[in-house]
């Protein structure tokens, strides 16, 4: 018999993920924040310049398709759990594995501060300039 305050005891525990620990954050991810700056000719580009590099757990949580620009391309939603860190925004993007995920989404799961769920959209492959 399971008592009232054990979470296995709540009608849907089984659907909720257990907490992350810092031992599961085994990947390295690299976050950039979009910058402008000027070109040889003084034209103004938009480049992603690396603001920081942390320590990552990556899960896919789901695959498909969607009409996009009148084309049918493949969707991929991930879950990227990190250590709190009040300087990522919404507006970052995230680099793994060769692979560009735009951040659709933050969640402080716990509330505590110790971890930050990103809910990232892998981005199809497109060239585009990355500054250190």
């Amino acid at each position: 018999e399971r008592r009232r305050d054990d979470p296995l005891a709540l009608p849907g525990a089984a659907l909720m993920a257990a907490p992350t620990t810092a031992g599961e954050l085994n990947e390295r991810v690299t976050v950039q924040r979009r910058s402008s700056t000027r070109d040889a000719i003084g034209g103004q580009i938009e480049i992603w310049q690396v603001r920081t590099t942390v320590w990552a757990k990556v899960q896919p949580m789901s695959a498909g398709e969607q009409f996009r620009r009148s084309q049918l391309q493949a969707k991929a939603d991930w879950k990227v759990t990190v250590r709190y860190n009040g300087d990522i925004v919404p507006s970052d993007r995230l680099s793994w594995r060769g692979r560009t995920f735009e951040i659709k989404g933050i969640l402080n799961p716990d509330m505590r501060r110790r971890f930050l769920e990103l809910a990232c959209e892998a981005l199809q492959a497109v060239p585009t300039e990355v500054h250190a």
